[in-house]
Order: structure tokens, then sequence, then C-alpha cells
């Protein structure tokens, strides 16, 4: 450099040159600048401790064994429940059964007779519905059952034994030996109307003179079983 040059001089004021000079630095220092993005750390290991770690083979063997035991006890407590529930209706329902059957209106050869059945219900509840459904009277102990005309089905108490059904027979001779199979049927207070009824079958026989006059003896050589 020449130093006979002469040197230049700057016009703006020392002020001006302050101002401009913290004016660029703020602009440096103080503008917006960029979110510093932080890597994740490289851990391959990682996402193993996110992964379901499988039971071991006696835990679910444990399990197994649990659910199965809940399904046999649960099984096992229906059956008990099923039994004791059948007992329960078994000791509470109303069982008919015959007690007497008599002639009530002496037939002959030439006129019909009438049967009184009186039963009686040895149960613990009512039998509702109460009726003869089908009977055989003759002379030979293999008649076949007939329906009967059916009476008014009565509902019969526990303990009640004057309760009589009558049953109309046909002419035979008061002199022979004549047998009297019928079948009564009835309901129990636990069915609904539509389940199957229970039944009492009576078997018997009457020999005239040598029985008591007009009473029918149990036959039980003529294969007859009480139904209920």
């Amino acid at each position: 450099m020449d130093t006979d040059t002469p040197r230049k001089h700057n016009d703006k004021p020392v002020d001006q040159q302050n101002a401009a000079s913290k004016k660029n630095v703020k602009t440096s220092d103080g503008g917006p600048k960029a979110p510093e993005v932080v890597p994740s750390p490289h851990n391959p290991d990682g996402p193993n401790h996110c992964r379901y770690e499988p039971s071991p083979w006696w835990f679910r063997l444990l399990e197994g064994a649990g659910i199965v035991a809940v399904i046999i006890y649960t099984g096992i407590t229906w059956c008990e429940w099923r039994d004791s529930h059948s007992n329960f209706l078994v000791d509470e329902r109303a069982w008919i059964s015959v007690k007497e059957v008599k002639v009530i209106t002496p037939y002959s050869a030439t006129s019909e007779g009438k049967i009184g059945i009186r039963i009686i219900n040895s149960g613990k509840t009512p039998a509702l519905r109460t009726d003869l459904i089908t009977a055989s009277f003759g002379q030979t102990s293999d008649a076949k059952l007939h329906l009967v005309t059916p009476s008014v089905a009565m509902a019969i108490g526990p303990g009640i034994g004057d309760a009589t059904l009558v049953l109309d027979v046909p002419p035979s001779d008061p002199t022979a030996k004549v047998y009297l199979h019928f079948v009564i049927q009835y309901w129990d207070i636990f069915q609904k109307p539509n389940d199957r009824p229970h039944y009492t079958l009576f078997c018997g026989y009457y020999s005239p003179p040598a029985q008591t006059p007009g009473f029918f003896s149990t036959a039980d050589s003529v294969g007859c079983n009480a139904m209920n």
C-alpha cells in the first residue's frame, strides 16, 4: 500500500455504525433455530422386551387341568341337584292306591250293576283329575280293558280315604266268579297339564258265596301289578 495515498474515512457516524453492528449480531444470534433431533439409541435387543413371553408348559398344563376340574365339578353338582330334586318330587307327590272294591248296586243276569272303588291318597300333596279310564268285568281273567264312561274327575287331598269312584258293570250271573280290572289315572301338583299322568292298576275277583258278599279280592294270579 502506498503510504502517501490519502486514507479514506467512513462518513457514517460512529453511533450508526455501532447500531448496524448490533443489528447484525442480533440477527445472526437471535433468529429461529431448527430443533435438534436426538437420534434413538441403537439397541437391537430393545424390541425383545415388548414381546409376549410364552407361559411355561407346566403352567398351561395346570390351566387345562383347572378347566377340566371345573367342568367335572359342574356336572357332578348338576347330577346331585337332579337326583335331589327327583327324590323331593317322589317324596312329596300324590300316591293313589285302591283301598276297597265292593258291589254297591247288585247286578243280575238281566240288569246292570254298580261297583264302588274306594281310593286313598297316601302322598303328601293332592292328586288332581283323578278318574277311571279303562276297565273290564266278566267271567274270564284275560278280558280286555275297554274305555269306560268318564265320571267327574276329582281332586283328592293327602290322607283322604273316603273318595269313591263308581264303575257301571254289565249284566252278569250273580252266582258266578267274576274278574274285575281297571285303571285309575291322576296327576300330582308338580306336573304340567300335558305331562304323562300317573296310573294305578287294580286286578281282582269276586267269587260268591265263599267270599264276603260284595267285596273283591286282589288277584295276584292274573298278573296284575300296580302302576304309578
